[in-house]
């Protein structure tokens, strides 16, 4: 496929790594012009790993889990990034990486699943319904086939039948992206649901992405909260691409564009093909996390 423009607007979220304060960012091409700082008082011990629409009020959430216990804090938010309730587990779960929607576990989910993965590569994808101020785990889905897979970086959807890329999987099925220890990135594809059991569909390994810094946020602009929000990039002549935000160890952003294969006739054969990227300001002492629904409330793309 042809080099698709990169959109001039880039939003993301940081977490400071000695106060775990956070700060939601909108960029224009390299450069930060935007910012709303928020200290929600979790501390260093908590990241932020998810975000969405949990107890159903209309406004995007955040989810911190803490790195000791593997508790979950789901941070209610108003339209303004304002804390306004919370809910801990009071249980610990594997380490979360994203979110995606891939069918309901039970009725009263309103958010998508969290995606996480144990110490032996399987993925575990988490489903929470909101009832009386409180979240009830709802459903697991451990699914066969994944042991040993490479590091669970995110999860995204591109409508709430369709994968992150073209002809991955069937049913609700989302996505997920792992990545090897040399950089290069691999999207899991799904066929089936939550409910009735996910089986891995198809994996695409993207060797263009060989070196990449280590991926913080799938489809940072695009996954938006809900399930038929478009997960792409919009190109020229009906194109789509996925959107990676990875950072490396000293702070330095990048923004991966990659085909998503959607919009282009088959025979081009381009779906997983690197096609652009974008150099953030470096920001050291911060780290991208999850929260991007909530950072395009406060700084819409347009």
């Amino acid at each position: 496929m042809p080099s698709l423009p990169v959109p001039t607007q880039t939003d993301a979220v940081i977490q400071n790594q000695t106060t775990g304060a956070v700060d939601f960012l909108k960029y224009q091409g390299t450069q930060i012009v935007a910012s709303s700082l928020h200290d929600y008082g979790i501390g260093p011990a908590w990241k932020i790993v998810a975000n969405g629409d949990f107890n159903g009020n209309g406004t995007q959430d955040l989810v911190a889990q803490n790195q000791t216990t593997g508790q979950l804090d789901f941070l209610y938010l108003d339209a303004s990034a304002n804390l306004v309730g919370s809910f801990m587990t009071s249980f610990g779960l594997p380490d979360v990486h994203g979110q995606g929607f891939f069918g309901t576990a039970a009725a009263g989910q309103n958010g998508p699943a969290l995606i996480s993965q144990l110490s032996d590569g399987r993925i575990d994808f988490l489903a929470f319904k909101f009832s009386g101020g409180s979240e009830i785990f709802s459903g697991s889905d451990l699914v066969e086939g994944t042991l040993g897979f490479p590091t669970l970086v995110g999860g995204g959807t591109q409508t709430v039948n369709s994968s992150m890329f073209s002809g991955q999987g069937t049913g609700f099925s989302g996505s997920v992206i792992t990545q090897l220890s040399n950089g290069e990135l691999d999207a899991v594809g799904f066929t089936g649901d939550i409910a009735n059991g996910l089986f891995v569909s198809r994996t695409l390994l993207m060797p263009q992405t060989i070196g990449a810094f280590p991926v913080k946020v799938v489809n940072p602009d695009f996954s938006g909260g809900g399930q038929t929000t478009s997960s792409d990039v919009a190109g020229p002549a009906g194109t789509f691409g996925v959107q990676l935000l990875t950072q490396s160890n000293a702070g330095l952003g990048d923004v991966l564009y990659i085909d998503s294969g959607y919009g282009e006739p088959a025979a081009n054969n381009t779906i997983g093909d690197l096609y652009a990227s974008q150099t953030l300001t470096s920001i050291p002492g911060w780290n991208f996390v999850e929260g991007s629904f909530v950072a395009q409330e406060l700084f819409p793309i347009v």
